[in-house]
């Protein structure tokens, strides 16, 4: 059962992309709502992003799909550094406080 979840997920290089279209859109989402809803249920969602490019993109580097592997290790690098500023971010807000 978790083999066939795992490779449903993973196989289509696409999905994981579509998974954080969704998760984008949720973010923005969170953020016109009054009161806004607090960072530490929303950061989860964003560190989780990360991992599951790296899960789909070393799934495919093993498959030996490289068009597949380099279409979601870029959205990775980039993921890595949106973490970095929301970090950065997050950390000058709370010192603004």
């Amino acid at each position: 059962m978790a083999k066939q979840l795992f490779t449903y997920l993973f196989d289509k290089w696409w999905r994981p992309i579509l998974i954080s279209a969704f998760s984008a859109i949720i973010l923005i989402a969170f953020e016109y709502f009054d009161p806004p809803i607090p960072y530490v249920y929303v950061s989860p969602l964003i560190l989780f992003i990360p991992f599951l490019f790296l899960i789909s993109g070393v799934y495919q580097l093993v498959k030996r799909r490289w068009w597949q592997a380099s279409i979601t290790i870029i959205p990775l690098i980039v993921a890595i550094i949106s973490v970095i500023i929301f970090a950065v971010n997050f950390e000058a807000h709370t010192i603004i406080k």
